[in-house]
């Protein structure tokens, strides 16, 4: 069988001419670097809109050490990003971004990213909730509002309350939000405007946090309002029946219901008390924590154990209509105050 040559010799031709393309393409790759250091977005959990938080990108440096790199910052959603510095910028031109929280409510997602040549660009983000201060006109709405509310404004602060009269005595239709002692909501200065502080125990009872004039309930004044509410059988340290729908308010916040739907309670804030489920705050040796947030609003009480171990506060579950009562640390657990004035 003959062979042909003019074949075989093209074909060979074909083949190195490959071989010399692939062998300069791989010549022309290069090889990136990454950055060493850490890229960073540390927003607070909750904001509000206009304000203003200085941030800074990280401590990202390049493999010789210079921090000649380029950073732009963006809204997740925005279409244009803000570069504060491009890697040819002399080095005394700042990375950090004053960023403006927009004039929305919900979920904000900020980016922060860097770049330079010859190295992998790297992005980090974190996202923070924009809370509206302002019932009604802000983030909570649905918040009931009656004729015959009272306002009364707390002398040491300037923070007004709304109040509710049940029997003979006023109460608070609003958490207290003193801030000379207790933790703020969610360590938030706008959280706490409307949804208040967290106290302890022996803060809410020995502290004088209620304003002039006012004071911590005792259980017989939550067993005095269970009876305005219905229960007749209301006794101290004893459950209140059919009653917490009564004294729940149906708000939401940033469009989302503050109490789940159970179909057990039917929520119609009879009472105007207007409970709003914002949970307890565990405080711990270095930290605290806060849980319940949608589940349970608690309330401490003036009252204490028989063995003075524990404070005695009423509490409200999502999925009961009942009003319970709970004891807890005096020092380590930490929940809403409501103050009440006694007619005289």
């Amino acid at each position: 069988m003959k062979l042909n040559l003019e074949r075989i010799l093209f074909a060979t031709a074909a083949v190195c001419a490959l071989v010399t393309v692939s062998c300069k393409k791989e010549e022309s790759v290069t090889t990136l670097k990454y950055f060493s250091g850490t890229i960073r977005v540390n927003l607070p959990a909750y904001v509000e809109p206009g304000q203003t938080i200085h941030l800074s990108p990280g401590d990202l440096k390049k493999e010789d050490g210079s921090t000649a790199i380029g950073f732009y910052w963006k809204i997740k959603e925005a279409t244009v990003a803000d570069t504060v510095r491009r890697e040819s910028d002399p080095l005394d031109i700042s990375p950090d971004y004053d960023f403006v929280v927009p004039d929305t409510v919900g979920t904000v997602e900020l980016m922060v990213g860097a770049f330079a040549s010859g190295y992998y660009s790297t992005v980090a983000s974190s996202a923070t909730t924009v809370v509206k201060p302002g019932i009604n006109r802000g983030s909570l709405t649905g918040f009931d509002l009656f004729d015959d509310d009272s306002l009364i404004t707390d002398s040491r602060d300037g923070k007004t309350y709304l109040t509710m009269l049940a029997g003979d005595t006023r109460w608070m239709r609003q958490n207290l939000a003193y801030e000379a002692s207790g933790i703020r909501c969610f360590d938030s200065g706008v959280m706490t405007g409307l949804f208040g502080m967290f106290y302890t125990w022996e803060e809410a009872r020995n502290g004088n946090v209620c304003p002039e004039g006012w004071e911590l309930p005792s259980e017989n004044d939550w067993v005095e309002l269970a009876e305005f509410c219905g229960d007749e059988n209301a006794a101290r340290f004893g459950t209140f029946t059919g009653i917490a729908g009564k004294n729940m308010v149906d708000a939401s916040f940033n469009g989302k219901p503050v109490w789940e739907f159970w179909p057990q309670v039917k929520i119609t804030n009879e009472s105007h008390f207007a409970a709003l489920s914002t949970g307890f705050c565990d405080i711990l040796s270095d930290s605290h924590k806060f849980r319940g947030w949608s589940e349970y609003a608690g309330f401490w009480t003036g009252d204490e154990t028989d063995d003075s171990a524990s404070g005695v506060y009423r509490y409200f579950h999502v999925e009961s209509d009942n009003i319970f009562a709970g004891k807890g640390d005096k020092t380590n657990l930490a929940m809403s105050v409501r103050c009440i004035r006694k007619k005289k």
